[in-house]
């Protein structure tokens, strides 16, 4: 039986190429699910519901966070303030709504559900191609304090006029 030896120089140098290349794919995958995800709030938000707006000025979607392979992107409505208002209205079908709807977030991403994965390649494709990590967009990651204010105000209203309290559960 004949044996082949090989020695490999550079070695040192191609595991630092290869994990570069790695970095730079998990950059491409994270930036790819965070636009996606803004993709995806910005047809939620064309179905939530409005009264004054606090509700659809709420959504916001996190910058990845990388934890090993695992990429998390946060998405939703209501920031600290607002966040019973914002499940009430999501999950209330027996509210009728002059504008938008409820289940605006589950609709929106069951629309998008079996375009998601691919979308979220081609994203990331484009990502790795230009070398660009996840930036923030324009779309809010969290509510501004104003709008938090605004919003805690009338949302304040709307649950003492349903019989609950801004700190969320009944009187």
């Amino acid at each position: 039986m004949a044996h082949v030896h090989a020695k490999v120089h550079g070695a040192k140098e191609i595991i630092q190429n290869l994990d570069a290349i790695k970095n730079r794919w998990q950059n491409a995958v994270a930036t790819g699910l965070y636009l996606e995800s803004n993709n995806l709030m910005g047809l939620s938000k064309r179905l939530t519901p409005v009264d004054i707006g606090a509700l659809r000025a709420s959504g916001y979607v996190t910058l990845p966070e990388m934890h090993g392979s695992l990429i998390i992107v946060e998405l939703g409505y209501g920031g600290d303030i607002s966040r019973t208002y914002a499940v009430v209205q999501h999950e209330r079908l027996d509210f009728h709504h002059e504008v938008g709807q409820a289940k605006y977030l589950f609709d929106a991403a069951a629309a998008r559900s079996q375009s998601l994965a691919n979308n979220i390649t081609q994203l990331a494709k484009a990502a790795f191609e230009a070398n660009r990590a996840p930036q923030r967009t324009t779309m809010p990651v969290n509510p501004s304090e104003g709008e938090q204010m605004y919003a805690a105000q009338s949302i304040g209203k709307f649950l003492q006029a349903f019989g609950g309290s801004p700190k969320g559960g009944k009187k």
